[in-house]
């Protein structure tokens, strides 16, 4: 039940920790197949659809902009459309070949497993293990080849994707290759001595952590890079380490005494912890974006009560914030886009009753057939964390945003 509560609450932090919920199924498969009871899995299942349904309810109403977003950038419509037929077919199938192998093997699968399967789980952690080394010593790219920064016009996307392969590496900076290495063998020793809970735990770990290493899909710049680790894999690893360094404890008092073994868990223990502390401190001390909500609700203020309010980019962050926060129907817009799409926003009145805010120094806009009246603007500034691209941030500066406020008038 703890272990369906817990999965579940992390679904509540991250819609996509569905993924960890996926090693469910398949335990629940596995016993399924080989004749076992299932009604262990009741106790895991029942909290988990619980609190998956209350995350996915908040994906669908408050999380929509959250989903929207998914689709148009990651998930094309059509493959959402088709999804279902997709998997019916290769699920009916499963459940074919589930039933045609319980039905003639099951038995003979058991035996096999129970002499073989912590072998199985060795193999299979040594290869997690090896991946994990390749992840970080081989895939990286050079550092001198890759960008400062990222948000350049022309190779936006290209810098997004930059740092992919960086990951594993940078990750390990906030992990500290001390707990990196303990956690690591704590997979491994968890692995030799698999049961159901360590394989409920292990496989959630892999399930959530692989994908993100394999495919990042996240800004390079740090410690925001780091936010799809935070609900399972990083409290994960830690878990893990500790247990490595109970392990180490325990097989040192088994040859030099009790003593020796407390000493040495002590110390791994303590080092970790202050190696981890050493590094985060400097961002734990700083508060991200202080300043920002005083600002953004003075801006809230100025703009006058409207049907849409159009921001430029690279006003995104705030349009989302404007809507989420305030309720106010905010919606971001490239300026070219927005020219070349007046036509279509005046047909579907949408220039009726509509404000248009500038982010940044930009130019006066002008656009065809619309007049735009400056109303005001309004000049925020707040904390930020310098970008980390190459090594981990610790400076912090105060970034400033003017907005410029119009009011659209559509002329004859």
């Amino acid at each position: 039940m703890l272990a369906g509560a817990l999965i579940g609450c992390a679904m509540l932090v991250r819609i996509d920790a569905a993924l960890a919920a996926l090693v469910v199924s398949v335990l629940f498969g596995y016993d399924l197949l080989l004749g076992r009871p299932v009604r262990r899995w009741v106790s895991v299942g029942a909290p988990l659809l619980l609190l998956g349904g209350a995350a996915m309810i908040y994906a669908l109403t408050v999380g929509e902009r959250y989903l929207e977003l998914i689709e148009d950038l990651h998930v094309p419509v059509s493959v959402i459309g088709l999804s279902p037929y997709v998997l019916l077919g290769p699920s009916l199938l499963a459940l074919v070949a589930a039933w045609a192998v319980r039905r003639r093997w099951s038995e003979k699968m058991g035996r096999v497993l129970e002499v073989h399967g912590r072998s199985a789980a060795l193999l299979a952690a040594l290869a997690v293990l090896g991946a994990a080394c390749w992840a970080y010593f081989i895939s990286p790219e050079a550092w001198e080849r890759l960008p400062e920064h990222w948000g350049g016009a022309a190779g936006r996307m290209a810098e997004f994707h930059a740092y992919d392969r960086q990951v594993a590496v940078r990750m390990v900076w906030f992990l500290t290759p001390a707990v990196a290495v303990l956690s690591m063998t704590g997979f491994v020793l968890a692995a030799c001595r698999i049961d159901g809970a360590r394989a409920l735990f292990l496989g959630a770990v892999l399930a959530f952590g692989c994908l993100y290493v394999a495919l990042p899909n996240f800004a390079p710049d740090l410690p925001w890079a780091t936010r799809r680790f935070v609900p399972v894999v990083f409290p994960s690893l830690c878990l893990l380490a500790g247990y490595a360094v109970a392990e180490a404890g325990r097989a040192v008092g088994k040859i030099w005494g009790a003593r020796a073994g407390v000493v040495c868990a002590a110390v791994l223990a303590v080092a970790s912890l202050a190696w981890t502390g050493w590094v985060a401190w400097p961002i734990y001390d700083t508060r991200e974006l202080a300043g920002a909500m005083e600002g953004l609700k003075r801006l809230e203020g100025s703009i006058p009560a409207s049907e849409v309010i159009y921001f430029e980019l690279p006003g995104d962050d705030y349009a989302a914030t404007l809507d989420y926060l305030y309720g106010r129907p905010a919606l971001a817009y490239d300026r070219k886009q927005f020219r070349e799409e007046v036509p279509d926003l005046r047909e579907a009145g949408l220039l009726e009753d509509a404000v248009y805010v500038t982010v940044g120094e930009a130019d006066e806009p002008a656009f065809p057939g619309l007049r735009l009246r400056e109303l005001g603007q309004e000049d925020i500034s707040f904390l930020r964390l310098e970008d980390g691209f190459k090594s981990v941030p610790y400076a912090t500066y105060e970034e400033r945003q003017r907005f410029r406020i119009y009011e659209i008038d559509q002329t004859s």
